[in-house]
């Protein structure tokens, strides 16, 4: 799929290779939004900076330590929190104001891409620090059931498709992978404060509701519950942002998700020869375990030229299939590319 050229790009670089969870960076790839007080929306990425710094192996390292300890890096992880050495990560967010929302070469809401630092820069406005071990590994790991759904007030969900897709399918999921519709009431999943959703029975309930009523209004419980009434700092239930619209919904990829390699250049661009070499080494050997020569084919010399020719060209010599020019040029020339620094708002 030539969607997952930036994605593979990365799996081949020293980056799959984490020299431990406390060097490993995060970020989202979908693009959510923040919404002020005034209602004012702005989109947002999320990241995860590592106060240690990112740091990897190289595949021989990788090979040896894998082979001796295949869970090495959860046990180095374990380990260090056990003996005080905490992890840490910044929380980081990169905001673009709405009228910026085209002001790039690319689609933001394409989770394919993400938006240059130098660009956008990050943010710092939190820190995660793991400084605990679970006491019980099945009750407080094996049972979190992630969903990005769940939002607090401030943040709501742009039209990325992907993210869009997910907000149905993650819900779906932990309801049958963990029993039911309660899942939420797990007590890793519980919110850590008081919540009232007006939800009702179903599978391994845990909440005991007083009263007859589940439903707003009636007359038989007082015309309790009822949602948050609005006031100066609340303003009752969930309210998404009011985006106006002006086009046709149909069912067709947009236009702008079609360029699928002008990131991965990027990417491999930003490598220095040691690590290019390393991604050389890295597909040659990946391809060599596809069993369809064809396959093997197409990816040498109608995925890697987009790339970059000289990769495809050194890649395809290890096979045996000599380069061929780019079938599909990159809708932009990144190189070429004249971008405005977007300032963060105040």
């Amino acid at each position: 799929m030539p969607e997952t050229t930036h994605t593979v790009l990365w799996t081949m670089s020293d980056r799959a290779f984490p020299r431990h969870f406390r060097n490993m960076e995060g970020f989202g790839v979908h693009t959510f939004r923040l919404i002020d007080r005034e209602g004012t929306s702005r989109f947002v990425k999320f990241h995860w900076k590592p106060v240690a710094g990112t740091c990897s192996l190289i595949w021989d390292e990788a090979q040896k330590l894998w082979g001796r300890d295949p869970d090495f890096n959860r046990r180095m992880m374990w380990d260090d929190i056990k003996n005080g050495a905490a992890l840490e990560w910044e929380l980081g967010i990169q905001v673009v104001e709405e009228k910026d929302e085209h002001s790039f070469d690319f689609d933001i809401l394409d989770p394919t891409k993400l938006i240059p630092e130098s660009l956008v820069p990050v943010v710092p406005i939190g820190k995660m620090v793991l400084d605990r071990n679970p006491d019980n590994f099945f009750a407080e790991t094996e049972q979190v059931a992630f969903n990005p759904a769940n939002i607090v007030p401030g943040i709501d969900f742009s039209n990325d498709p992907l993210l869009q897709g997910r907000l149905f399918s993650y819900l779906d999921t932990q309801m049958l992978r963990l029993g039911g519709p309660n899942f939420h009431e797990i007590p890793i999943n519980q919110p850590v404060c008081p919540f009232h959703n007006n939800q009702r029975d179903a599978q391994h309930r845990q909440t005991i509701n007083t009263g007859q009523a589940s439903y707003e209004p009636n007359s038989i419980d007082g015309g309790w519950p009822s949602e948050t009434p609005p006031s100066d700092d609340a303003h009752g239930g969930f309210e998404p942002h009011h985006e106006r619209i002006e086009a046709h919904k149909v069912r067709a990829r947009s236009e702008s998700f079609g360029d699928h390699y002008s990131q991965a250049t990027l990417f491999w661009n930003s490598q220095t020869d040691v690590e290019k070499e390393h991604i050389i080494a890295a597909y040659t050997f990946e391809l060599s375990k596809v069993e369809r020569p064809w396959i093997r084919e197409r990816v040498i010399t109608e995925i890697l030229p987009n790339i970059d020719l000289e990769l495809a060209r050194r890649v395809g010599e290890n096979h045996g299939w000599p380069p061929r020019q780019p079938s599909r040029r990159p809708r932009v020339s990144w190189a070429a590319a004249r971008w405005k620094v977007i300032q963060p708002s105040a």
